[in-house]
């Protein structure tokens, strides 16, 4: 139990760092109690103080399609993809099916320049399971959601490597759009995507629309 009006950091020796955590608010707390969570690269703290990565509240999750937009997929950078499950009572994976498409077909200029683009056919049409965290995953408050995750798009996927950039793209960058959808039955969950830059590692942090 954090007393009021004090600062609590959670440990940072987790036996999965990419599980998350959940942290518990009584009633009494609800719209009292901030949040802050960011990654840094420390060796280059001098330059930059790294990036801010949300806290989700409960409010926050979803229970039906989520969409992650405009993701790179090039040789510059990694991009990972995490899942959470909100409702970690259970030992058996739920499970989400993670549709990628190719981000033409969404701009004016896509409407008006033929060149080949498929924006209703997904590159990646796959199952993923949420596996839980540890022997907390049965307990009715547990301490880690159950979580997937892909630590590098291109390198699961190697389609994606293979797509052009589009026409007229200022970046030159091929970009993805993610779809998440529940197939477990009253699934909460929540997910992101990251992407790091393979020189300078900074990180960027894409969330939901």
């Amino acid at each position: 139990m954090t007393p009021a009006h004090s600062l609590y950091q959670p440990s940072l020796v987790v036996a999965n760092p990419n599980a998350g955590t959940f942290l518990y608010i009584s009633n009494t707390g609800i719209g009292k109690v901030t949040f802050g969570l960011r990654v840094q690269d420390t060796s280059r703290q001098s330059s930059t103080w790294g990036t801010s990565v949300p806290v989700v509240r409960e409010k926050d999750i979803y229970t039906g399609k989520l969409q992650l937009l405009n993701i790179p997929v090039n040789a510059n950078f990694r991009a990972a993809l995490r899942v959470y499950d909100f409702d970690t009572t259970s030992p058996n994976p739920r499970l989400v099916r993670l549709r990628i498409y190719d981000m033409c077909g969404i701009g004016p200029f896509d409407n008006t320049v033929p060149f080949p683009c498929t924006p209703a056919t997904p590159l990646v049409d796959t199952t993923l399971s949420l596996v839980p965290a540890g022997p907390n995953a049965s307990f009715s408050m547990p301490t880690n959601p159950a979580t997937t995750m892909i630590g590098d798009l291109v390198s699961n996927f190697p389609q994606l490597a293979a797509l052009p950039p589009r026409p007229g793209e200022e970046t030159g960058i091929p970009r993805v759009r993610i779809d998440i959808d529940p197939i477990t039955p009253s699934l909460r969950f929540w997910a992101f995507a990251s992407v790091t830059h393979n020189v300078t590692q900074h990180v960027t942090v894409i969330t939901p629309n």
